[in-house]
């Protein structure tokens, strides 16, 4: 049965609601982006059979509907902002407007069908938000690290500025720490079994395999290491057409930040003890590799060697030929 959609724009304050009833051209709704509005707009949509919604994932913007639309079991579709613009682009719209946006939105699902989006489990939702904090914690760690060393290089140093930094960048750690337990306690055992064995991969200590389990599921979703490496955004990105654009590859950086700086601290171990990873290292030294350009490689590598193991529930073997493993 043919389904109906609804495009929703998405904004800080309001929702823009378009969809095309039969014999329509059209219809743009706007409501307030509060409980009371998403209420009226479920109860709109309540009103048509096989409804699915369609909308941009703007961050925490989005959290009411899509929470909404759970608990009013109505389907939806989640789309990143690049594939929304692309989408107007498909259609030659040439105004750029919430409105036009909605209606770009409700074409889309009409065009492609896409599947419905898949709600995260309420621990998940929990591992994903500890995982962002770390990340910020890491970045003010980072951030006062580099200020100490900025003060070492000072004629006259403060004593007292560098006193207080150096007290927060100690409190911080300890804020990571215990994050970092709470991590451990959430996941109640529950992937043990797959960050055993992602620890035993040559250069990947437990933070590293924790942290990626618990993003990832423990590997659950994925079917292959390319789709592993996809997720994370550390498999290269080709940008080319014809003969006239050919940019160098890039690694797309379109998953977690924080597990792609995790992961190049472990290339840092693994380009030293880790055999296929010191092998692959040094050969694109030799070849003039950029030494980062060859670290991301074994980066990408160590993610191979991680499905590897967890898939097939193996410990890793450093001395071990097969490339499977490698």
């Amino acid at each position: 049965m043919k389904k109906n959609y609804f495009g929703v724009d998405v904004g800080s304050k309001e929702l823009v609601l378009a969809y095309f009833p039969s014999g329509s051209s059209g219809k743009v709704r706007t409501y307030k982006n509060t409980v009371a509005g998403i209420k009226k707009i479920l109860k709109l949509v309540g009103k048509f059979e096989n409804a699915h919604i369609i909308l941009e994932a703007t961050g925490t913007y989005s959290k009411r509907l899509v929470y909404g639309c759970l608990q009013a079991d109505v389907p939806l579709s989640m789309l990143t902002p690049s594939q929304g613009k692309s989408i107007g682009m498909v259609l030659g719209k040439s105004n750029k407007t919430d409105a036009e946006d909605a209606r770009s939105l409700a074409r889309y699902g009409e065009m492609v069908e896409p599947p419905a989006y898949e709600h995260p489990s309420e621990q998940d939702e929990h591992n994903r938000q500890l995982l962002n904090y770390i990340s910020y914690l890491n970045k003010q760690k980072t951030r006062i690290s580099n200020k100490l060393h900025a003060l070492s290089f000072e004629q006259h140093p403060c004593n007292y500025v560098i006193k207080e930094l150096e007290e927060e960048l100690v409190k911080i750690e300890a804020k990571i720490k215990k994050a970092m337990q709470e991590l451990e306690q959430l996941q109640e055992g529950q992937l043990e079994q797959a960050v055993a064995k992602a620890e035993t991969v040559v250069g990947i200590g437990r933070k590293t395999a924790l942290c990626l389990m618990l993003l990832t599921g423990g590997l659950s979703h994925f079917e292959t290491a390319k789709q592993l490496a996809n997720f994370i955004g550390i498999c290269p990105a080709l940008y080319e057409s014809g003969s006239s654009i050919n940019r160098r590859a890039t690694i797309s950086k379109k998953g977690n930040k924080m597990i792609r700086s995790l992961l190049y601290m472990c290339a840092r171990s693994a380009k030293q003890h880790n055999p296929s990873c010191k092998a692959l290292y040094d050969r694109l030294r030799k070849k003039g590799k950029a030494h980062k350009v060859a670290m991301v490689a074994v980066g990408h590598k160590l993610i191979r060697q991680v499905f590897a193991v967890v898939k097939n529930n193996v410990d890793f073997d450093k001395q071990y030929k097969n490339e499977k493993f490698a």
